[in-house]
């Protein structure tokens, strides 16, 4: 088909093929901002916090209700008289 002339899609598409503005790899501006706003909050963690997120956390103990009541048993009755 080189002979022949080109469609009207082709020649519509023309001015747009000969200069490409990108690959699909291009961010949308909106994703561009919200990688933005989620790299500000994440800078702007204090580290107190994450020290205190770290520190702070109590530690899982499997322990059966019957376990946790003989643990309690007697705590009324001082051990110092």
């Amino acid at each position: 088909r080189p002979s022949e002339q080109p469609s009207e899609l082709e020649r519509a598409v023309e001015p747009l093929a000969a200069t490409p503005s990108g690959v699909g790899l291009t961010e949308p501006p909106w994703l561009e901002r919200l990688h933005t706003e989620l790299a500000r909050i994440r800078q702007t963690e204090d580290p107190l916090v994450s020290l205190a997120e770290a520190r702070l956390q109590v530690p899982r103990c499997d322990v059966s209700f019957a376990e946790l009541v003989g643990e309690f048993d007697g705590w009324e009755h001082s051990t110092d008289d």
